[in-house]
């Protein structure tokens, strides 16, 4: 049995970590095949279905940047809030990194009102929130942000 049937097996029978392992396999096998991106996006689909926080990322990423498929903050911010709503251990260093990255995006849709919605209390909330965790990135948006009320006032 060659490597994608045995990840293939696994996933099957509920393994996460191999339904993301198939999912980046298709999704960086894209310019090989052309349904890798389908199969990429079905693979992560299951592994977010299991509420694996990485499955959720790889989704909510995909459709906040559009690569390969059509930008969709609506689907990026359900798996960037879904992400926020698990109780992981914080000690652990991918799931912070994927738990700030997803407070981040979260204040940044908010704040530029991509879902339609432009409200920069709760744009600001998660901004704070990722930067109480220490992303820099968070604290100068915040500090921009501050920056411009200023200006506006």
């Amino acid at each position: 049995m060659d490597m994608r049937n045995q990840l293939e097996t696994l996933a099957n029978a509920g393994c996460t970590w191999a339904m993301i392992e198939l999912g980046d396999k298709n999704l960086y096998e894209k310019a090989i095949s052309s349904d890798g991106v389908e199969k990429a996006l079905v693979w992560y689909q299951k592994a977010a279905d299991c509420g694996d926080p990485i499955g959720l990322h790889r989704l909510a990423r995909i459709y906040y940047n559009g690569h390969f498929v059509k930008q969709n903050y609506g689907k990026a911010l359900l798996n960037f809030r879904l992400i926020t709503l698990k109780n992981q251990d914080m000690n652990d260093e991918l799931y912070r990194i994927i738990m700030i990255d997803s407070m981040f995006h979260l204040g940044e849709i908010y704040c530029a009102g991509n879902c339609g919605e432009d409200d920069m209390r709760i744009g600001m909330e998660w901004m704070k929130k990722a930067a109480d965790l220490g992303d820099p990135a968070a604290k100068a948006f915040l500090v921009m942000l501050k920056s411009e009320q200023k200006n506006r006032e």
